[in-house]
């Protein structure tokens, strides 16, 4: 009896250790913290000039997890994502070539929570006319998930795009707003922008329309 119970309680430790190293197959890049600087959430006049600060403040009242304390966000350079290894046998992995194929500019990201790894490619539209080539193509990929592909457009360029809600992935979208009238170009001293809110799956969750005034600091 005894050595039944052993033998079972054996089993339930290679079980335990085998779902934890499972969990862990989850990590493609690792970062050393001593040297690797987490990109922190600010932004200035030039970069922030449709006020995306503010309205992700906005958009991000009543979240769970609005201050993001257990998520981090980590910048990765192309040659390094491309030559990975294991990101190289995905199938979403012809996906994100086309997507460098696709667009200039291009940057990529690592959004880091609990051991699960999102990767965030930023970039503009090689045929993009009209106010179209003031707007940002985003794709989102869960590492984990070759099956999950989140893709939007904003004319805000920054990873902190996409956030989280607790354990929800979401993402927030600043689109043009200003108007234009047939008679000619309406002048005015700020920019009107809409600001959305999304969940993963791309249902709407809420939407401010703000006008951005020009020349004004949004802090930290």
């Amino acid at each position: 009896m005894v050595k039944f119970k052993l033998k079972k309680y054996i089993i339930s430790l290679i079980i335990v250790f085998s779902t934890s190293a499972c969990k862990k197959e989850s990590i493609f890049f690792t970062f050393d913290r001593s040297k690797k600087i987490e990109l922190t959430n600010t932004a200035d006049n030039k970069s922030d000039k449709y006020c995306f600060k503010i309205v992700q403040n906005i958009l991000k009242a009543g979240l769970v997890n609005k201050n993001e304390t257990d998520s981090y966000y980590f910048r990765i350079m192309k040659d390094e994502l491309l030559q990975n290894s294991i990101i190289k046998e995905k199938d979403y992995f012809k996906s994100i070539e086309k997507f460098y194929q696709d667009t200039f500019f291009s940057e990529s990201y690592i959004l880091e929570k609990h051991n699960i790894q999102y990767l965030i490619l930023i970039g503009q539209s090689h045929g993009a006319t009209g106010i179209g080539v003031d707007y940002w193509n985003y794709e989102c990929y869960i590492l984990s998930d070759g099956n999950k592909i989140i893709r939007f457009s904003s004319l805000a360029k920054t990873p902190y795009s996409v956030l989280f809600d607790n354990e929800k992935l979401r993402y927030i979208k600043v689109d043009d707003n200003y108007p234009r009238p047939a008679s000619g170009i309406l002048s005015l001293n700020y920019y009107p922008v809409i600001g959305s809110l999304y969940s993963e799956n791309g249902g709407l969750l809420k939407q401010i329309e703000y006008d951005c005034k020009k020349h004004v600091k949004t802090g930290n």
